[in-house]
């Protein structure tokens, strides 16, 4: 391994004015100027668009989706949608329940056809699944009775 060459002429690294004072040197601003300057990258910091508030009417009141906000089906009360909402929760849970009871008795009937006896499924997992669908759209709906 070889040692680079010592240049007499270069002189002692002087780093800094002072011990927290701006670094001379050829890398740019220092310390103090962060941000991007306006220029051929795009506006400088703090200017990228409209202040909040003036794409419209944000903040000026009750959105949809929000309490207070209006009705997403105007014509209907909040009671009817939340009654339909409750019904489609017990409709989508009996259908589960009715599959996961399916399986259940399919797979008892071939079993005990079966001349060694056989083994069959009891597909609880859907079927708890379905009660809780059914119970919880029956809470939704009694819910619904009560804003009337």
């Amino acid at each position: 391994m070889t040692t680079p060459p010592y240049d007499p002429a270069s002189g002692q690294y002087d780093p800094s004015p002072g011990q927290y004072g701006e670094a001379r040197g050829q890398f740019g601003p220092g310390p103090g100027q962060y941000g991007q300057p306006a220029g051929q990258f795009g506006p400088g910091p703090g200017q990228y668009g409209p202040a909040p508030g003036q794409y419209g009417q944000y903040g000026a009141g009750p959105q949809p989706g929000f309490p207070g906000g209006p009705n997403p089906m105007p014509g209907t009360s909040m009671a009817t949608i939340a009654r339909k909402r409750g019904m489609r929760q017990i409709v989508i849970g009996a259908v589960i329940f009715v599959i996961g009871l399916v399986i259940t008795v399919a797979t008892y009937s071939s079993a005990s056809s079966s001349p060694t006896g056989g083994t069959y499924v009891v597909a609880y997992g859907p079927m708890i699944l379905g009660v809780v669908y059914v119970i919880r759209g029956i809470l939704v709906i009694a819910r619904a009775q009560k804003l009337n």
